[in-house]
């Protein structure tokens, strides 16, 4: 591994030093994240085992043998949420499951004990990923799943009643204003054909070009206003520039609760993702009618996540008091919580 400085690129690290083919055994599955390198690598001692990066020689490390001896694990598909970063590798020899890691060989575990996890991706406060189990029928099948770090759920099942999607195109999937996109065959019904999700099961919708059992052969997604993708209708003019614009909220999830702190009243909210969002003004009330602004809150969501918020009213009155949020998008439209 190297890195560049202003004169010349020089090696960070030499993982390997033998002579062997870097296609056999080269750096593979870079992902930076918090200005640390997360990538695999073989050394002909470990096999290919998750490793990190600061771009220096002392701190380009090994982070975990996962497959223990010279076998290999073969992290990929790394995605962040909280400070942990989730990812694919397999611990023996039946399949890839999904690990999380703080970055150290303690805190480096197996996450979810289901065979054959991929393709994770992070939507709000979600990790999204496709696993051959589906929760609903316990038969196998690859459908998309979800987790917060604690809960781990089935987000849709693509194919009720019996196995799961047919197959991907495994391409590049990003994640846009909240919504993730990927293409998929759900077993014959569309054919292979444009998904996005939101990480719920009503917020995972098709967006079908050829319509009916053909496929579309939808790859190629580019994350820009609107999202632009390469597809086939079916019909004679073949394969072609698509785009896709979907209304999107500018917050989903907003959860908002006060609580009372010795003589102060502290505000609590959180939201799932945020795009376009200017902020949000808090307002007090002595009657739940007629409300003040009492302060503002500036928006932390980035990249389509959400965040956590607290604001303190330091001078609540005696008796019954009132809150509420206005959250204002950047265009000067706004929309109240509950109060």
């Amino acid at each position: 591994i190297s890195k560049q400085t202003q004169t010349c690129t020089i090696i960070a690290k030499n993982i390997n030093t033998g002579d062997t083919d870097a296609l056999k055994r080269g750096i593979k599955n870079l992902k930076a994240i918090s200005n640390v390198l997360y990538f695999a690598a073989d050394d002909e001692v470990n096999g290919t085992e998750l490793r990190k990066s600061d771009g220096n020689n002392a701190g380009t490390v090994l982070v975990k043998d996962i497959y223990p001896g010279a076998s290999s694990s073969n992290p990929q598909w790394f995605a962040e949420l909280n400070g942990q970063i989730y990812f694919d590798a397999a611990n023996d020899n039946t399949g890839g499951r999904l690990f999380r890691t703080n970055g150290t060989t303690a805190g480096t575990n197996l996450f979810f004990n289901i065979q054959s996890t991929f393709l994770h991706a992070r939507v709000g406060n979600k990790i999204l990923f496709f696993c051959y189990l589906n929760a609903i029928n316990n038969q196998n099948g690859f459908e998309l799943w979800g987790t917060d770090g604690t809960t781990t759920f089935q987000v849709k099942d693509f194919v009720p009643c019996i196995e799961g999607v047919g197959y991907m195109f495994i391409d590049n999937f990003p994640v846009y204003q909240g919504r993730w996109y990927f293409n998929l065959d759900n077993d014959g019904i569309n054919g292979l054909e444009a998904w996005s999700s939101d990480g719920t099961t009503a917020g995972t919708m098709l967006h079908e070009v050829n319509p009916g059992v053909a496929s579309s052969f939808s790859t190629n997604f580019l994350g820009v206003n609107p999202m632009l993708f390469s597809s086939d209708d079916g019909t004679t003019i073949g394969r072609e520039l698509y785009s896709l614009s979907l209304s999107v909220l500018p917050i989903t999830g907003l959860e908002f609760n006060v609580q009372k702190q010795n003589t102060l009243a502290l505000l609590n909210f959180k939201t799932n993702t945020e795009i376009n969002n200017k902020g949000f003004v808090i307002e007090h009330s002595l009657n739940g009618i007629a409300f003040d602004s009492i302060g503002f809150v500036a928006p932390k969501g980035i990249n389509g996540n959400g965040a956590t918020y607290t604001f303190t009213d330091a001078k609540p009155v005696d008796g019954k008091n009132y809150y509420r949020l206005k959250q204002i998008d950047i265009d000067g439209h706004y929309k109240y919580s509950n109060i």
